[in-house]
């Protein structure tokens, strides 16, 4: 036997297309955002080769914001060195804040000991490092 058709499946499912379409013109997706999306660009640098321990080294950063492409004035960044290799390693500033470029930095002093050092900027939670390699201790 052969039942006959009906068109109840089909616009139950134009239906829910049309609700579907309906509440995505209600919430646009400018609503949505990623949590914990680091809303800083931060650019870090320093010495790009070895460098004697027996020298200081400058280390900076660049904060510009992830939007707009902006330098972020009167940021704060704390700074620390990850890794170490001697006692006597150490930054000048533990805390520093960008300027009117969104620039700051300290100086790196190295101890009697050959090696890497990894420094951190921290920026509102979001951590930047940079290797930085000394020999002839």
């Amino acid at each position: 036997m052969h039942r006959p058709r009906t068109r109840t499946p089909r616009l139950i499912r134009s239906g829910v297309v049309l609700l579907a379409l309906v509440a995505a013109g209600l919430f646009p997706q400018s609503a949505f955002g990623y949590i914990r999306q680091n809303p800083y660009d931060v650019r870090i640098s320093g010495p790009a080769r070895s460098v004697d321990c027996d020298r200081d080294v400058d280390i900076a950063v660049t904060v510009r914001s992830a939007a707009t492409g902006k330098a972020v004035r009167n940021q704060f960044v704390e700074w620390s060195l990850k890794k170490s290799q001697s006692s006597s390693d150490g930054l000048s500033d533990r805390r520093t804040k960008t300027n009117g470029d969104g620039q700051t930095g300290v100086t790196l002093s190295f101890g009697r000991a050959n090696g890497n050092r990894v420094v951190r900027a921290e920026i509102a939670t979001f951590p930047t490092t940079i290797t930085v390699t000394c020999t002839g201790a």
